[in-house]
């Protein structure tokens, strides 16, 4: 579902992962395996739903937009944690006539006709979590609306979960769902540290890992008694965010539909990750690493491209691998961070 306003204004891009790969809900298109085509933005709308036979990659090269809301990651029960500016939800329901309540400061309560999408303002209040729960499952979008009107910080929101894994590049905002929350942060240089937040709460991440921008900073594996959510924010040459996911939404196989100046990689579980050129010829080759301690595992890290801004992949290149991994790209356009989905 095209569920962010700034999706419907051209550039997104789509990625096969698969031979015999239709897409359909705009221009009807046949891509062959690892083949990039363009998505008719004459022909959809905010709200627009895409179909597929197959995983597909999608991503964009405008300013404030995000990867499609795929169908799995309709839930029942939201966390998103404040970071800045004003925030907008963008909630779908696509199976029935759905009852969502939102909380930040005050708690209100929507009804969302099947089908359609809902616009819900979360205001600006910045030192707390959203949360957001519904009696039939919902997809939901996040976008920041700065002052002058731009959205920064669009992201696909999964539901709250107990284990979750995402990048530190300077900014990492934590969310949960219930009182009295315990969570461990491990993070790949070998650290960790343990927090307790209240539903609601929100806490801005510092004291375990290694901060560094460009998607160089360490992967974090966060887990929890109760369900949360986090994301990475800001790594000062962008103005976008990507959302901590679970292992569910782990993949082998993740296409490259824009240039793009880096990959970021996090594993739960040792993976052998090669990376191919457009060509279909392996151009590197790197081993994500977890590591055992006496309390916990801490996640695997790998990377591909540069902290050099510029396109060191191209658009049609990708990767795989031979465990479920966690990936984030860079946009080599805009700087902007960005979620990316593969095929299991």
């Amino acid at each position: 579902a095209l569920l962010n306003p700034n999706q419907v204004t051209g550039n997104l891009k789509a990625m096969a992962l698969n031979d015999n790969t239709y897409i359909t809900g705009a221009n009807y298109v046949r891509p062959a395996k690892f083949e990039v085509v363009d998505i008719d933005n004459t022909k959809i709308k905010q709200g627009s739903v895409l179909n597929s036979n197959s995983v597909v990659s999608f991503a964009n090269d405008a300013d404030g937009t995000d990867m499609p809301v795929a169908d799995f990651f309709a839930g029942y029960e939201f966390v998103i944690p404040h970071f800045r500016y004003r925030h907008e939800y963008y909630v779908y329901s696509p199976y029935g006539d759905a009852e969502v309540m939102v909380t930040t400061d005050v708690s209100k309560s929507y009804t969302i006709a099947r089908g359609k999408m809902l616009t819900i303002k979360g205001g600006d209040k910045n030192t707390l979590s959203a949360i957001i729960r519904s009696d039939l499952p919902v997809m939901i979008s996040h976008a920041a609306q700065y002052y002058s009107g731009y959205l920064a910080d669009t992201y696909t929101v999964p539901p709250a979960s107990k284990e979750i894994f995402g990048i530190f590049s300077r900014l990492v905002i934590i969310g949960a769902l219930e009182d009295n929350t315990s969570i461990t942060i491990y993070a790949s240089d070998g650290s960790e540290k343990s927090i307790v937040l209240n539903a609601g709460g929100r806490y801005m991440h510092s004291g375990n890992g290694s901060l560094l921008q460009q998607g160089k900073g360490s992967a974090l594996r966060l887990v929890a008694d109760k369900p949360i959510a986090a994301i990475q924010g800001a790594d000062r040459d962008g103005i976008e965010a990507t959302a901590f996911f679970g292992i569910e939404y782990f993949a082998r196989t993740f296409g490259l539909p824009i240039n793009s100046q880096y990959l970021a990689v996090a594993c739960k579980q040792q993976a052998k990750i090669d990376l191919y050129d457009t060509s279909g010829v392996i151009v590197d080759s790197q081993t994500c690493t977890p590591t055992i301690t006496a309390t916990g595992l801490l996640p695997g890290k790998a990377y591909f491209g540069s902290a050099d801004n510029g396109s060191n992949l191209d658009a049609g290149q990708y990767i795989q691998s031979d465990q479920p991994v966690y990936v984030i790209l860079e946009s080599a356009e805009t700087n902007d961070e960005k979620n990316l989905l593969g095929l299991f």
